[in-house]
């Protein structure tokens, strides 16, 4: 990820949801690896592989498959390793704890 966010996008309650943004160069696969690692402080590789949450390949493929402009527009949500996680096509990530872990 080339830019992140210094705080959190929202906070609604007691959840807190963290935006990072992405190179849309970059894979949206890698960039959620290395934002999760990031909002749970740990090590990318200390993570579980995400292919185990959903598959990455077809994550890229439809992130990829839209430009972001006109009004074509894709967002992508699962939980991964704890923590809910919205990917969209126009480079963002947004990483929220999951409630059930709170």
């Amino acid at each position: 990820m080339t830019d992140r966010s210094s705080g959190p996008a929202e906070d609604t309650s007691d959840e807190v949801t963290l935006r990072y943004e992405y190179d849309r160069s970059q894979r949206p696969s890698t960039a959620v690896v290395e934002g999760v690692a990031a909002a749970t402080n740990c090590e990318p590789t200390a993570l579980p592989p995400l292919q185990e949450f959903v598959d990455a390949s077809a994550l890229d493929a439809l992130v990829a498959s839209a430009s972001g402009t006109d009004g074509d527009h894709v967002d992508v949500s699962f939980v991964y390793d704890g923590v809910e996680v919205r990917v969209t096509s126009v480079g963002t990530i947004e990483i929220t704890p999951d409630a059930d872990d709170e």
